[in-house]
């Protein structure tokens, strides 16, 4: 208790014990995920159906717990979401990619090797059988950016992060990306802003 109230994570006033909401979120994430060394047997159930709306939280919080705990077990529930959508890869759609890197951004300042992997795999993993690259999808990027286009900014928005922590393979993908054939000058110019 006392190194938690020398951090600021506790605090004892007039005999009661104030928590602050953080780390009172980040120990019910722990408890959820890894109670007594195993999972629940509902947690992949809900996670499923809710997916979409809880994965980008309870990512972040379980980075957290990572990084802040040195938490092997939460940066394998970590890998193991991530190496679950690499897997689904071919099955996503150029949107549902942009949704899928947008949800993870906080993945490239905490875990660059993490995100380098989502991103290469998210920009050369073939497109699904049913969706051809149209016209609309080589567009090049004005006022509405195309599926494509916004996959690349949405690539851009999640390695921007992490440069300092893994510069040579996250500047290569960037300038991949700036040079990509039909990609607009705006797209070279947001990576060369960052």
């Amino acid at each position: 208790r006392a190194l938690l109230n020398a951090v600021g994570t506790v605090s004892q006033e007039s005999g009661v014990l104030r928590v602050q909401p953080d780390a009172l979120k980040e120990y019910v994430v722990y408890d959820t995920f890894f109670a007594s060394g195993a999972s629940r047997d509902y947690m992949d159930t809900v996670y499923a159906v809710f997916e979409e709306f809880t994965e980008a939280p309870q990512v972040n919080n379980l980075l957290i717990i990572e990084n802040r705990y040195d938490c092997q077990e939460a940066g394998r529930v970590v890998d193991e979401i991530v190496s679950t959508h690499c897997d689904r890869m071919r099955d996503y759609t150029a949107a549902d990619r942009v949704r899928l890197l947008r949800r993870f951004e906080r993945l490239g300042a905490a875990s660059p090797p993490r995100a380098v992997e989502l991103v290469e795999i998210a920009l050369t993993e073939p497109y699904p059988m049913g969706e051809t690259e149209s016209s609309g999808l080589q567009r090049r990027i004005v006022k509405a950016p195309s599926d494509v286009g916004n996959l690349y900014l949405a690539a851009i928005s999640l390695l921007s992060p992490g440069l300092l922590q893994e510069p040579e393979e996250i500047t290569d993908i960037l300038l991949d990306i700036a040079v990509a054939e039909g990609v607009s000058p705006k797209v070279g110019e947001t990576v060369f802003q960052h």
